[in-house]
Formats: C-alpha cells, sequence, structure tokens
C-alpha cells in the first residue's frame, strides 16, 4: 500500500489491474458496477473523502483485503459530519462572521433560493453519502430551520432548481453519479418537495443544468456523463416529467456544462468541458431541443471548471475555467463579431486536428484562434480552482467573479472592471478542500453572500460580502438608499437661496420645477443606457444638475432685465431677446465643454470612455434643459417678480 499527498497525477510505474480496481470499486460501495476507467483507483479525486490517494499494484487477494481494510477505517476516523456554516458580511464585497448549521454527509454542492415564498433564501445541499438532499428553510436573521432530508439516487453530485411543472413554484433536479440517473423533486408551496422521480441518463452524471433549449417556454435539463462520455438532454414537458433523454458523444471524461447564447442567434447553447479530453466542446442549438457539435475549443491540459456570464455588458456571454495544477482562471471574452474558423498553434505552429489529439499535451504550448472567442487573460488565484461563480460583490453595477480553491482552502474575489478585466484576487479562508459554491443573500439586507461547500469536513460555509472593495460597496448602496433624500435636502437649499436672490418664491417655485424635471430626466437616462449610480457618476450628475440651476438662473435674469429695457414691457420680445443673448452664449458654452470631453470616448480605456460619454450627456441634457424649459415657463406663467428689474438704460 501506497499513500501519497495531493499533489499531482498519480505516479508512472504504479497501475491497477482491471480487476483490483473493480475490487477496491464494489468494497467501498463508491460504484453500482462497472469498472472505473482512471488509470489508478483515486479515491482523493472523484470522491474526496480524504486527503490522500491510494495506488495498489496486483497484489495477492490477502493484500489487497489489507490494504482495502486499512483505507475503509481511514476514511471512518477521519470523516466529519457535515454542516452548513454562514460567513455573513457588510455588503461592501468583503466577507466576515461564520455561522454553522447542520447538513448532512460529504455535501458536494448547494443551491439557494425561496423555497416557501416567505421572501427568506432557502437552502438545498446535496449530501453524497447520505444520498439525498438536505433542505434548510431560512427564517431571516441569519437563522435557518432544522433541515428536512428527502431521498434521491446514489451518489449525488450536483443540483440545479428550476420550475419544472409551470406552478410557479421552486423545483429541484439531481444528478446522481453512482445510479446513473437524475432525480426531480416537485416543490410545493410551503417549502417542502415531493418525493424524487428518476430518469435514467448517462453513466456517472456529473453537472447539471437547467434552460428551456427547444423554445416552447417548458424547463428543460442537460447533464454530462462522465464515464459513458456522452451529454443527455431532458426535454421538459411542463408538468414536472420529461422525455426520453437524447444523447450526444462527448470527448473523454465530460465534467462541466455551461450554458449560453455563445454565436448570437438567440439560442441556448451547451458548452462542455473534459477532464482528459483537453478542449471545450460547444453544442450549437438547431432549435426543438437538437444540438450539433461545432468549433471545439482546444486547450493542453485537463480542465477543473467552466462557467460562463457577461462580463462587460455587451450582451455576449463571456467564459471562465481553470486548468488542472495551475493557480489560475482563464477569462475568454465573447467575440462582438462571431465569425472564421478555429486554428490550433502548438509552439506557434499551426497543427491539424489528429496531429494535435496525438500529441504530448500536457507539456505543449497550444494556443488557439476561435471565432467564439477572444485569446483568454489568466488571473492569479489559490491552488486548485474548482469552481467559480459571479455576482455584483461591491454594488458598482458590473459582473465580479468568486473562485474556490480546494487545495488552499480558500476562495478569491476577483472585482470586475466594466471592461471584461478583474483586480487582483483578494482571499479568503474557509474549511477543508472547499469545492463549490453559490452566490445568496442570507440575511435578506440585499448584501451579496456567499455559500461554499467544504468536503473535506463536510461543511458548507456561506461569506457575506466585507477591505476597500467594502467600502466602495457600502458608499454605493447609502448612495442609492438615500436618494430621495439626498434630492429633497438639495431642493430646499436650492430654493430658499433663489427666493433670498430673485425676492421671489414663484421665482424659486420656477427654478425648482426647472430643477425636477432635468434631475427626473438625468436620472432616467441613466437607468435607461444604463450607468449605475455609484460613488463614481454621482458627482458628475450632481455637478451637470448644479450646472443646469445656474444656466436657469442666467437666462430667468437675463429676461427680467430685457423687460426693464423694453418699453412696452412686452415678455415675449424679452424672452427672445434673452435666448438670443444669454440663451447663445449658455448653448455655445455647454457645446464646447461637450465636444470637448467627447475626446475621451475614443480612448481605448472603458473607464474613460464611460466617463467621457456620461459627462458630456449630462452637461448637455442639463444645460438644453436650462433653455428649452425655462423661457416657455415664463411666458406662460408670467410671474410678477419678472417685471420688478428696474436698469438705469444710460448705464448700460
Amino acid at each position: 500500500m501506497w499513500l501519497f499527498p495531493y499533489v499531482g497525477n498519480p505516479p508512472h510505474g504504479l497501475p491497477t489491474s482491471k480487476e483490483t480496481r473493480r475490487r477496491i470499486a464494489e468494497y467501498l460501495n463508491l460504484y453500482t458496477g462497472g469498472v472505473p476507467e482512471e488509470f489508478s483507483f483515486i479515491i482523493d479525486y472523484d470522491y474526496r473523502l480524504t486527503n490522500i490517494q491510494v495506488f495498489l499494484k496486483d497484489m495477492e487477494a490477502d493484500t489487497i483485503r489489507s490494504v482495502l481494510k486499512d483505507t475503509k477505517e481511514f476514511i471512518a476516523n477521519n470523516w466529519e459530519t457535515g454542516d452548513v456554516s454562514l460567513l455573513m458580511g457588510k455588503g461592501d464585497g468583503t466577507f466576515e462572521k461564520q455561522i454553522t448549521y447542520k447538513a448532512g454527509e460529504w455535501p458536494r454542492s448547494v443551491i439557494t433560493s425561496d423555497f416557501n415564498e416567505d421572501n427568506r433564501q432557502d437552502m438545498a445541499v446535496v449530501n453524497g453519502w447520505n444520498n439525498n438532499v438536505s433542505i434548510l428553510l431560512g427564517e431571516g436573521d441569519e437563522a435557518f430551520q432544522s433541515e428536512v432530508e428527502y431521498k434521491v439516487g446514489k451518489n449525488p453530485s450536483f443540483l440545479c432548481s428550476s420550475d419544472f411543472n409551470s406552478d410557479g413554484k421552486c423545483d429541484l433536479a439531481v444528478s446522481n453519479s453512482g445510479s446513473g440517473d437524475i432525480s426531480i423533486l416537485l416543490g410545493r408551496e410551503d417549502g417542502s418537495f415531493e418525493a424524487a422521480v428518476n430518469y435514467p441518463t448517462g453513466e456517472k452524471p456529473r453537472f447539471i443544468v437547467s434552460s428551456d433549449f427547444n423554445g416552447d417556454h417548458k424547463s428543460d435539463i442537460a447533464v454530462v456523463n462522465e464515464r459513458s462520455n456522452s451529454l443527455s438532454i431532458h426535454l421538459g414537458k411542463g408538468d414536472g416529467t420529461f422525455s426520453e433523454a437524447k444523447e450526444y458523444e462527448t470527448e473523454e471524461q465530460p465534467r462541466f456544462i455551461a450554458s449560453g447564447d455563445f454565436n448570437g442567434d438567440g439560442k441556448i447553447d451547451l458548452a462542455v468541458s473534459h477532464w482528459v479530453g483537453y478542449l471545450i466542446a460547444f453544442y450549437i442549438n438547431e432549435g426543438e431541443g437538437s444540438f450539433r457539435r461545432e468549433e471545439d475549443y482546444w486547450i493542453a491540459c485537463n480542465l477543473n471548471f467552466l462557467t460562463s456570464s457577461d462580463f462587460n455588458g455587451d450582451g455576449r456571454m463571456d467564459m471562465v475555467f481553470s486548468k488542472y495544477g495551475e493557480s489560475s482562471v482563464s477569462v475568454m471574452m465573447g467575440k462582438k463579431e462571431v465569425g472564421g474558423e478555429a486554428r490550433v498553434k502548438v509552439l506557434g505552429e499551426e497543427v491539424g486536428e489528429e496531429e494535435f489529439r496525438g500529441a504530448e499535451l500536457e507539456w505543449m504550448q497550444v494556443t488557439e484562434v476561435h471565432p467564439f472567442f477572444e485569446k483568454p487573460i489568466d488571473y492569479k488565484v489559490g491552488m486548485e480552482p474548482r469552481y467559480s461563480i459571479t455576482s455584483d460583490f461591491n454594488k458598482d453595477g458590473w459582473q465580479d467573479l468568486a473562485v474556490v480553491n480546494n487545495i488552499t482552502n480558500d476562495i478569491s474575489i476577483l472585482l470586475g472592471n466594466g471592461d471584461g478585466t478583474f483586480q487582483s484576487a483578494v482571499t479568503y479562508e474557509v474549511g477543508n478542500s472547499p469545492n463549490f459554491l453559490c452566490p445568496t443573500d442570507f440575511s435578506g439586507d440585499g448584501k451579496p453572500d456567499i455559500a461554499v461547500v467544504n468536503e473535506g469536513y463536510g461543511a458548507v460555509k456561506v461569506h457575506v460580502a466585507g477591505g476597500l472593495a467594502g467600502v466602495v460597496g457600502a458608499i454605493n448602496e447609502e448612495l442609492r438608499s438615500g436618494m430621495v433624500s439626498n434630492i429633497t435636502q438639495i431642493s430646499l437649499i436650492v430654493f430658499l437661496c433663489c427666493a433670498l436672490m430673485l425676492r421671489s418664491l414663484v421665482g424659486a417655485f420656477i427654478v425648482l420645477v426647472s430643477l425636477f424635471t432635468r434631475v427626473i430626466v438625468t436620472y432616467g437616462v441613466m437607468g435607461f443606457i444604463p450607468i449605475p449610480l455609484t460613488m463614481y457618476t454621482t458627482p458628475i450628475a450632481s455637478m451637470g444638475i448644479g450646472i443646469g440651476v445656474d444656466y436657469v438662473i442666467y437666462v430667468l435674469i437675463r429676461i427680467q432685465e430685457e423687460l426693464a429695457l423694453s418699453k412696452n414691457h412686452d415678455i415675449q420680445e424679452a424672452t427672445i431677446k434673452a435666448l438670443n443673448t444669454t440663451g447663445k452664449a449658455v448653448f455655445y458654452t455647454v457645446m464646447a465643454v461637450v465636444l470637448g470631453v467627447m475626446v475621451f470616448v475614443l480612448s481605448p480605456l472603458k473607464f474613460q470612455m464611460e466617463l467621457g460619454s456620461m459627462i458630456a450627456l449630462i452637461i448637455f441634457l442639463n444645460g438644453l434643459g436650462a433653455i428649452a424649459l425655462m423661457a416657455p415657463i415664463v411666458y406662460l406663467i408670467k410671474p410678477k417678480f419678472i417685471f420688478k428689474k428696474n436698469v438705469d438704460i444710460n448705464k448700460i
């Protein structure tokens, strides 16, 4: 018997026979049949029960029995009952205090949703050893009811949620690696679930996702099967049942699926990553639930995980994946214009598919020109990243990235810059062997939290956002929550100042009407574009609105002066003259500022481009509003204060 730390691939020269692997599998009850296809039987990787690997040569029966006995005792003595830990945070992109809740044994994955429709987040945890799913209903204030368990198939791995029977309730789908099927649990109004109904799929199903693949507005399911090397599509009937699975061939050991419209045709496509296949395979949706495989993305390494999101807000799906043995994640941005053919280069030289497949990939540098995605950019994280999620953790309006790192026992938070790039990772320690995570808001305070599954201790931890990112997030949240009160206070100050300066409540009211109109238009346009209300954008919007108030006062006083100069006190004539003088000056000033800052629109830096666009837009809206609104209001109302200005013509 050999015990090795889990630091890389199994050492050469220690193969195990097919019979030995079969006997180990049967003894440990980890498989229901068949023979593991791995190079050696690796307890640590496929079923992370311990931080060891067991390698066996062909041995005598007594030796094998001894090894198996020692292995099983080691697992039993080092296994801890699973629980759920919540690290509740400040809503500022950082994470703090931890609260622990009991779950089952060997939790594999977790999702959150409001199962009982009480506006509180609940949690579903897959327990690999118990062959069940634990449901923890949230009570608010970071508290949960005792877990309720629901039986599923053998060795469940992952789960997803959707409304499979169209009753408005949240249902669950679970992939069962040991029994080769998926379990459907239909949700009830009180947060409980009906008994699981199982549907056969391929051998050793792994990651599972739900979406509407055939456009019938009913939830379907896609799952990858690691041992049968296939992708199964289960089309939903809308009543909680599913049609027989349609199988698509994959490369060796598919493990993760990412869904999204990768080719820009409006249909949900699928991307599948492989442990041994060394590539990401794209399955393009042809409609009616059918897929065709095309444009594989070749990577000279085993892939740990694959997820997709839109990081730069351009409407195209971007992708994140990690390579086995590397402490980094790779981010590929979706191309704005899809087209061209995939080409593979090894050490800078283009090669054909057959030559590529036959190469010693782990020692080569491989690059790809792909029609869907730009060249990936790597970001350093912890060791052995296993999964990632996206959310706006610091509430700046841009998607951020959270990565769970299995060997360094931490998670990495990479804050997004809004252009598809990310800041350096900030790490937070979690439990032993974290393997999965999901975003949530357990405390119901609008602050993003993270639930983390720690397989080594059988735990699920939830991290709640707290650093500089946290301060920014907190400021942004306060700005949004206090926007109405701030505008009210500013308006009151403007009203009092204008009333004193114009010596008229009506005049102050006219300025206020113009102010409110421009505030509504400004924030409406910001929401439509959209431009998020943050500590960076709020001063620009305020500056534009403030300048608009100045322009209103300029025009108003000029009309008053023109009336005083007019012999017949004709307000129409005075208004026209005011617009031809002060109005023109305001317009020229506005255009000079707008054209000046529009230079930033040509900047290759997304932040500068957006800053220039926003300044130009805000100044233009408020300057134009001051001219367009003030003159008609004065002409229609004809306020008395406008006629009070006395001007000595001899001094003009």
